[in-house]
């Protein structure tokens, strides 16, 4: 939990000097945890690029392409990899709000007694 926290402290950290600059920007960090008296060590490598990004924790690599529109999950120790659509935000007035009495309608069967 502390990597983790850590970790998006340091890409919060890092984000609008990578947005700002125009070379990209590189970390190296290390994060241990200990479990039952053993300490593992875990290193991590970020770069932060207008538009991209790319990091590796462990085994695991993320890659982030704003120009491609995706993303992709790296697995090197498996061989395998998914790809993502990075989402785009709309503005909250432009989502279409459901109409909850309508959705109540639908799904209301009432139950009548018989005389």
């Amino acid at each position: 939990m502390k990597r983790m926290v850590g970790l998006l402290a340091l890409i919060f950290w890092l984000w609008p000097a990578g947005l700002a600059a125009r070379a990209d920007t590189h970390a190296l960090t290390s994060s241990s945890r200990v479990y039952m008296d053993q300490e593992r060590k875990t290193p991590s490598e970020l770069w932060i690029a207008p538009g991209r990004s790319w990091s590796k924790s462990g085994n695991r690599i993320l890659i982030s392409r704003e120009d491609l529109g995706v993303w992709w999950s790296i697995d090197p120790g498996r061989g395998s990899y998914r790809e993502f659509p990075l989402k785009e935000t709309k503005p909250a007035a432009a989502k279409a709000q459901a109409d909850m009495r309508k959705l109540w309608l639908d799904y209301y069967l009432p139950e009548y007694e018989r005389p």
